[in-house]
């Protein structure tokens, strides 16, 4: 039988890490522990956890407290501090957490390194890269594509399921000509009747603009489990302004049809965030934090259902905020992790993209994200960038009215 991870909670106090595990249909007399260092071990046939913290644990092969719930299943472990008082870091980030391998499909094994252990010697490191061309410094095969351009044939013979999540084939076309097919696809599929239909009749509109999006600071149980079923990766990171880049642009999908649906998003979302991300639908992404929300700001006003230039503001607006918080970053990820998983063939996207983005970010300095929001607070987009002639679509439909 194969060892599993269990269901986890980790919280602290003074003195203690407490680790509540849910062990359902087990005795857990029988548990085994290890504290060593940094180190925390738990078995009990056939649940297996393995953590390592950024601080250091009292040295035991027995934890100073376990509470067991026969009624939840859940057992309550108190692992003494070395250090009273000390405050443990990043105990929300499961994944940075874990000494688990992760176990990975060998079709979507990009340059990505698997962590077998928390360890610096380079013995214990795995490059899964079979590609010795692709590991030349400097070098970028124009047609890769997914998370840190890492993947070059996942759609092999799966070109009906491509062609439902992209407008292009990435394997036919580079990636310096798919910014422009992706622009001339806007252009052609934006509808200044709906447009307008949305900035002056449309009462939805008022109502959506109204909508608070609440913040989160905490994971939910579901979404742990999933973290820690992601298992510990470290990447090769080619251009991590470009994988930043990329997540500002998932955000912003998810968050502008969020508030389309005011936080009540179905399968049909999906799809819409699809189209919303310059990614998952064309298989690029912008150079520049300006040029990543204008092509933002073009996706919204051309494919969704209500396409409005002043929900494309509310959306950066609370991009902004969102930044602010690593948790809700993360969060986020993973909802549209879900929604991709149970709308097939974008459960594709989940495994070139979205597990990478997941795994990675948490990772992601909080430092660095406030500066990135400041930096997006100081841009202002306006409608004469967006290439789609909405300043004079507007004119002329204020002179049609006012005659």
């Amino acid at each position: 039988m194969p060892l599993i991870t269990p269901e986890f909670l980790i919280e602290q106090d003074e003195k203690h890490i407490i680790i509540k595990l849910r062990l359902p249909y087990v005795k857990p007399t029988k548990s085994e522990f290890s504290m060593i260092g940094k180190q925390f071990s738990f078995f009990l046939k056939p649940y297996l956890l393995q953590l390592t913290f950024n601080e250091f644990l009292k040295d035991s092969e027995q934890p100073s407290k376990a509470v067991y719930d026969p009624e939840t299943y859940s057992l309550k472990v108190y692992l003494e501090k070395l250090n009273l008082g000390e405050n443990f870091t990043q105990l929300d980030m499961i994944g940075l957490l874990m000494n688990k391998k992760s176990k990975k499909n060998k079709q979507f094994q990009g340059r990505l390194i698997q962590v077998i252990e928390s360890t610096n010697n380079k013995n214990d490191i795995k490059n899964n890269d079979d590609n010795e061309e692709n590991q030349q410094q400097g070098y970028v095969n124009p047609f890769c594509y997914g998370f840190n351009n890492q993947y070059t044939d996942v759609f092999d013979d799966l070109e009906e399921e491509l062609y439902e999540i992209a407008i292009l084939d990435p394997k036919q076309i580079s990636q310096e000509n798919r910014k422009e097919i992706a622009l001339q696809v806007i252009l052609k599929e934006f509808d200044k009747d709906a447009y307008l239909f949305d900035l002056l009749e449309n009462e939805q509109v008022d109502e959506i603009l109204i909508y608070e999006f609440q913040i989160q600071n905490q994971f939910t149980i579901e979404e742990i489990n999933k973290i820690s079923k992601f298992g510990k990766r470290e990447y090769l990171i080619e251009n991590k302004e470009q994988c930043i880049l990329g997540i500002l642009d998932i955000l912003f999908a998810f968050l502008y049809e969020n508030n389309l649906f005011q936080g009540d998003l179905n399968q049909e979302s999906a799809i819409t965030i699809n189209q919303l991300s310059s990614q998952f639908s064309a298989f690029y992404i912008e150079n520049s934090l300006e040029n990543v929300l204008i092509n933002n700001y073009q996706r919204a006003l051309t494919f969704p259902m209500i396409r409005s230039f002043e929900i494309c503001v509310k959306t950066k607006n609370l991009l902004i905020e969102v930044l602010r918080n690593k948790i809700q970053i993360i969060k986020i990820l993973l909802a549209v992790e879900s929604l991709f998983s149970k709308a097939k063939p974008r459960n594709y996207l989940n495994l070139i993209y979205l597990q990478d983005y997941i795994v990675w970010a948490q990772s992601l300095q909080e430092d660095d994200l406030k500066d990135l929001s400041k930096k997006i607070n100081k841009l202002k987009i306006d409608k004469s960038q967006l290439q789609l002639n909405i300043p004079i679509i507007e004119n002329e439909a204020m002179q049609q009215f006012q005659e």
